[in-house]
């Protein structure tokens, strides 16, 4: 994984194409519009959804054509950028959609992440979504659903300070000049 919560991740694999023979005067040119059309949808080869792609390199010298199919049978070996989400990981989204009983995020810039339920946050602020159902559409775009996760890993400070009363202090909180207030 290249970074926390992106669920993104580097994965360097070999891929089967079928290039059209159109595509016989540049292979590079073909193998990089196959990809290309492939970006931002669920790759089956890959599990998960092609994000970019590096360095693609043919494995061999020579291709195949199988049976009495006009395509041009190859691998292809790249530096694969692909984003896995899955139920229960974490991701950084931003709002950019705010009703009342409804946020929508987009995570990477381009896909939707709906949360339901009365929400605080404005839009243009960066969230954190723990994924909690996920589907493929039409045209294997990802259905996103989640919920807010507050806090950092480490737990979530509230700033709300309580003591046993025993103790006697009671609940402390801080007030908006920095300090505490009982």
């Amino acid at each position: 994984v290249l970074e926390p919560h992106t669920c993104v991740a580097r994965v360097s694999r070999e891929t089967h194409l079928a290039l059209a023979p159109s595509n016989l005067a540049d292979l590079a040119g073909g193998v990089a519009e196959h990809f290309s059309s492939h970006i931002n949808r669920y790759y089956p080869a890959l599990q998960g959804i092609l994000l970019g792609y590096n360095r693609p390199r043919l494995t061999a010298r020579t291709a195949h054509l199988l049976h009495d199919q006009p395509y041009i049978h190859l691998d292809v070996r790249a530096d694969f950028f692909v984003f896995t989400p899955s139920r229960g990981c974490v991701l950084s989204g931003v709002v950019n959609k705010k009703s009342s009983d409804h946020l929508g995020c987009l995570v990477h810039d381009t896909f939707n992440v709906s949360l339901v339920g009365r929400r605080a946050e404005q839009e243009g602020e960066v969230v954190r979504i723990e994924v909690t159902s996920l589907s493929y559409g039409r045209d294997s775009l990802p259905l996103l659903q989640g919920r807010l996760v507050k806090g950092g890993e480490a737990g979530y400070d509230s700033g709300i300070e309580v003591k046993l009363e025993d103790g006697g202090e009671g609940r402390k909180r801080k007030s908006e000049g920095g300090g505490e207030e009982v």
